[in-house]
């Protein structure tokens, strides 16, 4: 049986990055292949921007201006339901009680860092009533190459702070979840959805590799990097694009069973990957660290990813049995 499930590949590889970044120390420990491995998956994030927006762009070009209102409204709605229950139930599992506060309620617990991840929510709140204004502005000409220029040369810029560790403290605090610097995976997506893009061949995939070297580039002078930087951007874009224009044919039922199911669930993964990450920290014992093996570098971090993500889609079913489902995900 041959099928192709681009998309579903990518969103499959995307979460699968996004439980390395957060949950690849569970059964192992930090070390520099890690850091490398999880630089690398840095593309989770924006491939998930580029896709959404290039969904989201085919049902919006389906709809009168009185439809579009609507179906962003109910997006919004649904954002907004899944953002609460997930940010609640991290609060309560987080909450420090002797020490709290309403100063740190507010700009701790509330806000994006509350758990990993949910700046993306947070990035999709500002996308969506912008959305309108952003694919009206990308459709002339001459803006959608003003708005090009403008955020190559922000990209630039905000590299060259992030290397010389001269990041202004308000750029600090707004980090990278400012909407502004999600707009190129935005318009990439809206371009492919409109098929204007240049077709790449798949091979291009291979990309991906000048994210950890960038990584280690700019770690050597300042240990800091960001989503905000051009190896990233780059790498994500060509990455999204060559595989979303190329058929890429899965032979085996049972492998494209799995990477259907997994490329359907990302969300629930998502939101769960922190719950799951927290219940494995209380009940794996320490010996499973193998910190000073070649399997605890590099072959544990991924089993624990593994792991993380098969407990994540347990939830998806429980979810479905509990008749939660589409709602809390």
């Amino acid at each position: 049986m041959e099928r192709s499930l681009n998309a579903d590949i990518i969103k499959t590889l995307s979460i699968f990055g996004v439980v390395f970044i957060h949950g690849s120390t569970i059964m192992t420990c930090k070390s520099v292949v890690t850091d490398n491995f999880i630089a690398l998956f840095r593309f989770g994030v924006p491939c998930f921007i580029l896709l959404w927006a290039f969904y989201f762009e085919k049902s919006m070009s389906k709809k009168n201006g009185r439809e579009q209102f609507q179906y962003i409204k109910k997006r919004l709605i649904h954002l907004l339901i899944v953002f609460v229950i997930w940010t609640a139930l991290y609060f309560l599992l987080s909450i420090d009680w002797p020490k709290i506060t309403l100063s740190n309620i507010t700009t701790t617990k509330f806000t994006d860092y509350g758990w990993p991840g949910r700046y993306f929510l947070t990035i999709l709140f500002q996308l969506l009533p912008l959305y309108p204004v952003i694919r009206w502005l990308y459709g002339k000409k001459v803006l959608k190459y003003i708005m090009w220029l403008g955020l190559f040369i922000i990209y630039i810029a905000y590299a060259y702070m992030v290397y010389h560790n001269n990041m202004p403290g308000i750029l600090q605090k707004i980090g990278y979840k400012l909407f502004v610097f999600w707009l190129p995976y935005v318009f990439v997506g809206i371009e492919l959805a409109r098929r204007q893009t240049v077709k790449l061949s798949v091979y291009f995939w291979v990309i991906l590799l000048i994210i950890p070297v960038e990584y280690n580039f700019i770690v050597s002078s300042n240990n800091s990097t960001s989503y905000i930087l051009p190896g990233i951007l780059i790498a994500s874009i060509i990455f999204c694009v060559s595989l979303l224009q190329n058929q890429i044919i899965v032979n085996k039922t049972w492998l494209y069973n799995t990477i259907s199911y997994i490329g359907k669930n990302t969300m629930t993964i998502f939101v769960t990957n922190p719950l799951v990450i927290i219940i494995l920290k209380v009940l794996l014992p320490k010996k499973l660290l193998f910190c000073e093996t070649i399997a605890g570098k590099i072959i544990m971090p991924f089993i624990s990813s593994i792991v993380i993500v098969c407990i994540c889609l347990l939830f998806v079913e429980l979810f479905k049995k509990l008749r939660i489902n589409g709602i809390v995900n």
